[in-house]
């Protein structure tokens, strides 16, 4: 191994990355230093641009403008291949591999060992995975079928995978979001190990106290922007926390509190004088491959709006795959409409005709390869059909009236990936809310949307409420969560550790709470 590759050391200069499809600005020329043998953690709100940034290093995307210096030399990196010859690697939060193959041929994929023409050396290959698997005591057995990996064990795979590439700048994003207690301190004994070899370190976390505990430097992110980058010897939970939600900066994002929505009281719940939409009591859940949820429990009443915030990787994902049916829950009750449920289910949910926006949007919220009409009258669509053929002058003032509401733009008869991420989430939206239901779903409504079109699907809920429908937010976004909910309940670490009238909260306190745990 040359010498630039034992020194090598990363300059951040001036990263800028916004996403055309969307319009995000997710990186705001972002300039961090890591040198060879330090270990950096990168923490900041979901959509702060950690990853983004991350995955521009590595990679996986390209800026639209700034410098990547490794070892004081530019590069530009065209994927992530041309990453990894220059030593430097991702452990992503979902790792994929290929299950119909070993795990030897996953990690020999794009790298096979070859002496003669079409033959690979499998056996040379195997010993030199193997002795840095025996080095590194990362327990897995080459032989095994990728299929029958739990998430721990693929995370193990992807680790050895950047080690037998001799790569010497790793990143790894949300490493313990699944991991117990055990498997989180082997983590960072083995990081701290290879940062005495001088392996330089990135790790993309919302848990501070890992943060503290491990890193040498800390870098806070906010939307977009490099706040403060500190000593861990510096920091505090505390000063974290107030960095990460607050800051001292000028604020930049609007004031979703300033649309004309009318004040939350601090009046009669809604939930004590009605029978409940939806109920959940104790509900528990180890999904595989998803951060596990310990226990969530709440009743949402006609004409109310209650949030679940929290971050992605610290149940939200989960709590949106049992309420969405995707995934049965371990133990605890679910009652919809007042009927007792051992699970939900996407057939049952638009049986019962409740509105579902979910947060992957372009595999489980829309037809991508439809066109936006098609996608609008999907739920009405026996209403639309005629004699053996389809009303089109029905469907013509049914989408016209939802792309004026909604403010979508693009023609009727565009296909749906032609479409920016704000526009196809306009569509979903417009489509979920067409039938007037009476209880709503959204996983992060406003994600991908600007100003404007957030302003106006938070005036949507409200109206919804005084209608008299549920609304359930799932968020991450803590000023969506006091500007549209009445009742806030919080996890941290996959618990619930509040239930909050959002009256009673400000964004420092909801920010405290979703960060460390900690009581009011």
């Amino acid at each position: 191994m040359d010498s630039c590759r034992e020194k090598m050391a990363v300059s951040l200069k001036e990263i800028d990355k916004t996403y055309r499809e969307n319009g995000i600005h997710a990186c705001r020329s972002i300039s961090l230093d890591a040198a060879a043998g330090e270990t950096v953690a990168l923490i900041g709100e979901n959509g702060s641009g950690k990853s983004t940034l991350m995955k521009l290093m590595c990679g996986y995307l390209k800026p639209d403008s700034g410098t990547i210096l490794i070892g004081g030399e530019a590069k530009h990196f065209s994927s992530t291949a041309d990453a990894l010859e220059t030593g430097i690697g991702m452990v992503r939060q979902q790792v994929r591999l290929i299950p119909d193959f070993s795990v030897l041929d996953n990690l020999l994929l794009g790298n096979e060992p070859t002496r003669f023409p079409g033959r690979i050396e499998r056996r040379r290959a195997a010993a030199k995975i193997q002795k840095i698997s025996d080095r590194y005591g990362i327990p897995i057995e080459l032989s095994r079928k990728a299929e029958g990996l739990d998430a721990v064990e693929r995370q193990n795979v992807s680790l050895l995978y950047l080690l037998s590439r001799s790569v010497k700048v790793m990143v790894l994003d949300e490493p313990t979001t699944i991991f117990d207690d055990k498997e989180t301190e082997y983590l960072y004994r083995l990081l701290a190990r290879l940062k005495e070899e001088g392996h330089t370190i990135f790790i993309v976390t919302h848990k501070l106290k890992e943060a503290l505990g491990n890193a040498d430097t800390i870098a806070v992110l906010r939307e977009g922007r490099l706040i403060k980058t500190l000593r861990s010897e510096e920091c505090s939970l505390e000063k974290l926390t107030h960095l990460m939600i607050d800051g001292n900066h000028q604020q930049h994002k609007t004031d979703l509190s300033s649309t004309n929505r009318r004040p939350k009281r601090a009046g009669k719940n809604p939930a004590s004088s009605s029978a409940p939409l939806l109920s959940v009591e104790r509900l528990a859940c180890n999904c595989e491959g998803y951060p596990p949820l310990k226990g969530l429990s709440f009743s949402l009443a006609p004409g109310e709006a209650i949030a679940v915030l929290g971050m992605r990787e610290a149940g939200l994902e989960t709590v949106e795959r049992l309420l969405a049916g995707l995934s049965p829950p371990d133990t605890g009750e679910i009652r919809l409409f007042g009927e007792r449920l051992e699970r939900l289910s996407p057939e049952l949910l638009r049986k019962k005709r409740v509105a579902y926006v979910p947060t992957d949007r372009m595999v489980r919220g829309a037809s991508i390869s439809s066109t936006v009409a098609e996608n609008l009258i999907l739920l009405n669509y026996r209403t639309f059909h005629g004699w053996a053929t389809m009303k089109e002058d029905e469907i013509q003032r049914f989408t016209k009236h939802l792309f004026e509401e909604y403010g979508i733009r693009g023609g009727a008869g565009d296909r749906m990936d032609a479409l920016s991420g704000g526009n196809i989430q306009k569509v979903i939206i417009g489509r979920e809310l067409s039938r007037s239901p009476s209880l709503i779903l959204f996983a992060e409504p406003s994600w991908g949307l600007d100003v404007a079109s957030r302003k106006r699907i938070l005036e949507k809920i409200d109206s919804m409420k005084q209608a008299g429908s549920g609304v359930l937010l799932l968020t991450s976004d803590i000023d969506e969560a006091l500007s549209a909910a009445d009742r806030i309940v919080v996890l941290h670490g996959g618990k619930m550790v509040a239930t909050v009238q959002a009256h009673e909260l400000d964004r420092e306190k909801a920010g405290r709470l979703m960060l460390q745990g900690n009581p009011l």
